[in-house]
């Protein structure tokens, strides 16, 4: 009855009151920008492996009217030892660019009010999601402001709780892959998906570089590349159950010594997946680092916990169960194996993207499945997949207008402030 009551309320309340009160704050904050002659931007980097800003970022920093500031912030929800990774693996990375950030891991109480010492128009947030930063600078408490998403990962999902959050509700901008995204929040979401802009995959302008550095680790022999990447959702009541790890992480192991002389496996696995086996009793934390530890120190297999593209666009083909995924291999044109006892489930919240870039995988759910994939299609070159994944590639992979997503993001940022 309840929820009943707040389905009927919900979306009125949206639509006759909060969304016009974003607006006018919308309005007011493009005019005073306007005024003023530049905009505080503001980019909140979590996980290296989610950082899509690198091409906006610089095209943003060459320009006078806008002052950038990058804030490391990682999850709250992380464990401690996850957060020092993260951040490790974000200062250096950041560094290595020579790219100026803050750390709010050190800041002080008051370091935190950022309406004060940076005072941000626009503020481009990791997920669409609240408390995950924390709430001094959680999305919730900038309402007021220009708030910015391009998603981590591919939106694959045609559900509400995909389109629908409150941040993507009262954001100024949601920059998305496709039209298929748009059309979905436009079905769904209380705001009719008005603020959801097109502009490809951010990840694309990289994946789509000619030359990729090779993160492999040096084998005596030439040997095929395969990444694993096993998805977080290993608890039975989670949304997304997939649950593959338990049942494969002794067995992958397994295969890499088996095929040591002709296989190199790369552990992609989620960033969320550590913390998730830290919560459960027979894991807990030291079972988990030993098992990630375990990955670096064979000698053709390497555990892979940051950036993902060049890993991607270097190896020969992956074995995963991950959504996003799903669809961002294919920028390899390589063939991949979707693991899952139950494909028709997968396939229900699925959009059309989803289901086509899943219908361009294998499909596998048993050690012979995973057997058969290295041995035909990997090592065997039978690939009857190959033009499906390459038909896939030229109608979704390719960012709109003949641009990067980069530039459409910069694009759209000048037009909505200060016009064409």
């Amino acid at each position: 009855m309840i929820e009943w009551i707040e389905n009927i309320i919900k979306p009125v309340y949206y639509r006759t009151y909060l969304l016009r009160k974003i607006d006018k704050c919308h309005n007011q904050l493009t005019e005073k920008i306007r005024e003023r002659g530049y905009a505080n931007v503001v980019f909140f980097a979590a996980n290296l492996s989610m950082w899509r800003y690198q091409g906006i970022y610089d095209l943003l920093k060459q320009d006078p009217r806008f002052k950038v500031t990058i804030l490391i912030a990682p999850f709250s929800t992380f464990s401690p030892s996850q957060i020092e990774e993260n951040l490790i693996a974000l200062k250096a990375y950041f560094e290595s660019k020579g790219m100026p950030y803050e750390d709010t891991t050190v800041w002080s109480k008051e370091r935190y009010s950022i309406r004060v010492w940076l005072d941000p128009d626009i503020m481009f947030y990791v997920q669409p999601y609240s408390r995950l930063l924390g709430s001094p600078l959680d999305n919730c408490f900038f309402t007021d402001k220009l708030l910015c998403f391009v998603p981590y990962g591919v939106g694959t999902v045609a559900e509400s709780w995909s389109v629908n959050t409150r941040f993507q509700n009262i954001a100024w901008r949601l920059f998305y892959e496709t039209d298929i995204y748009r059309e979905v929040a436009r079905k769904v979401a209380f705001n009719r998906g008005k603020n959801v802009v097109v502009v490809g995959n951010t990840n694309a302008d990289v994946y789509l570089q000619p030359i990729h550095n090779n993160p492999w680790k040096q084998q005596s022999c030439s040997k095929k590349k395969v990444i694993w990447a096993p998805h977080f959702s290993i608890k039975q009541d989670m949304y997304l159950h997939r649950s593959s790890f338990l049942w494969m992480y002794n067995l992958m192991l397994k295969l890499a010594e088996e095929y040591r002389d002709t296989v190199q496996i790369a552990f992609k696995p989620h960033p969320r997946l550590k913390t998730e086996l830290y919560s459960i009793p027979e894991w807990g934390k030291n079972k988990t680092d030993e098992y990630y530890r375990k990955w670096d120190s064979i000698p053709n297999t390497q555990l892979e916990e940051s950036s993902f593209i060049d890993l991607f666009m270097t190896s020969d083909a992956m074995i995963h169960d991950c959504a996003s995924f799903t669809v961002e291999y294919h920028y390899s044109k390589n063939p991949c194996l979707f693991i899952t006892n139950d494909v028709q489930e997968i396939r229900k919240p699925l959009n059309e993207l989803g289901c086509s870039a899943l219908d361009a995988h294998y499909l596998g759910n048993s050690e012979d499945d995973i057997r058969n994939f290295l041995n035909q299609v990997v090592i065997g070159g039978k690939d009857s997949k190959k033009a499906e994944r390459e038909a896939f590639f030229n109608k979704y992979l390719l960012p709109p207008n003949g641009k990067t997503a980069a530039q459409n993001i910069y694009d759209n940022i000048l037009d909505s402030i200060w016009g064409k």
